[in-house]
Formats: C-alpha cells, structure tokens, sequence
C-alpha cells in the first residue's frame, strides 16, 4: 500500500550559504572598503566620501555583487546593477568618482 501524496517522506534542506563566506572585493586605487556587516562592504574615495556599498547575494548560479548608491531624497540605498564578481561591482561604483 503506497502513501497519500500530501505526506512528505523525504525532505532536503536547502540553505544558502553564509555571506562571509563570498568573495571579497579587492580595493582599487581609487578607494578603500570598510566591512560593514555580513557580505557588506562600505567603499570610500581617496578623500574619505563614501560614494556606495558593495553587497554580496547568493543565487543559484553561485554568487552575484550589488552595487548600490545612498539616495538623499529618499533616505534609503538604490541598487546600480548586480555583477557576477566584487571587483566589477566596485568599476561601478568607480565611474562616477
């Protein structure tokens, strides 16, 4: 005699894995990071202004980088695009330095 199927017999637990474990981005000349939390870091201009963060996600592909600007009028951050690697995310965030 074979189950209901409503009833589970076999569960797989996925779970993403944890933002440190992401790639770091490597400064560039132009800036300097600060890790602000978990797969977050703070990018400052050579003169201290900071024009952004980079954010790691995790997707099933493996791991995206989100750079995102602060926006005054609105008080919260605006993503500026996803990017498959830290570094391209932080080119970014350079273009307007």
């Amino acid at each position: 005699m074979s189950e209901p199927p409503h009833i589970v017999t076999d569960m797989t637990i996925l779970t993403a894995p944890h933002p440190d474990s992401a790639p770091q981005p490597t400064a560039p000349a132009w800036a300097s990071l600060q890790r602000v939390g978990h797969g977050r870091w703070r990018v400052s201009d050579r003169g201290r202004r900071i024009v952004g963060h980079v954010r790691a996600v995790h997707v099933d592909g493996g791991w995206r980088f989100v750079a995102e600007r602060f926006n005054s009028a609105t008080r919260a951050f605006r993503e500026i695009g996803r990017f498959w690697s830290p570094d391209e995310a932080l080119e970014c965030l350079g273009c307007s330095v």
